[in-house]
């Protein structure tokens, strides 16, 4: 599939593209993946549900204990305490 651990976290699979880059954190057995393009997303979810057994829990709202907040219409990720 083209992904890539990082230097930093070998956790975190980046795949470069030329229309940017899609990021997968896995933790246990849960994975976060991120792109500002959802197609790029539901591309990426039906590769591994191929391979995989995976449920889809929707949008990301807690990731260990901490709030995500997702602005959408601001293109923005944000964190609460």
């Amino acid at each position: 599939m083209g992904f890539a651990a990082s230097k930093f976290d070998p956790s975190l699979l980046i795949q470069n593209g030329s229309e940017g880059s899609v990021c997968i954190l896995l933790y246990v057995d849960d994975l976060v993946i991120t792109d500002p393009d959802l197609t790029a997303i539901s591309k990426v979810k039906s590769q591994l549900s191929e391979a995989f057994e995976m449920k889809d829990l929707g949008d990301l709202h807690y990731f260990l204990e901490i709030e995500v907040i997702l602005l959408r219409y601001q293109a923005q990720l944000g964190l609460a305490s």
